[in-house]
């Protein structure tokens, strides 16, 4: 993992035990889930917003509107 990565920041594959049981069931599954924080709760229904590494400040406003919608 890149050096420029928080320790709490981690990658998770479906070999992973942690990976989501529900990714697991996709057709696609994801390669990779990066994660920041617990998924304790990653089984009961849940909401991704996922962005770009160049946001502007519209998107991050639009992103910060709807986290608090879904939290």
């Amino acid at each position: 993992m890149p050096s420029s990565f928080p320790e709490a920041v981690r990658c998770l594959t479906a070999a992973d035990e942690a990976f989501p049981l529900a990714l697991r069931d996709l057709k696609a599954v994801p390669r990779a889930l990066w994660v920041h924080g617990t998924l304790a709760t990653a089984e009961a229904p849940a909401v991704a917003i996922v962005g770009t590494r160049r946001s502007t400040p519209y998107g991050e406003r639009v992103a910060k509107t709807i986290a608090t919608l879904c939290a």
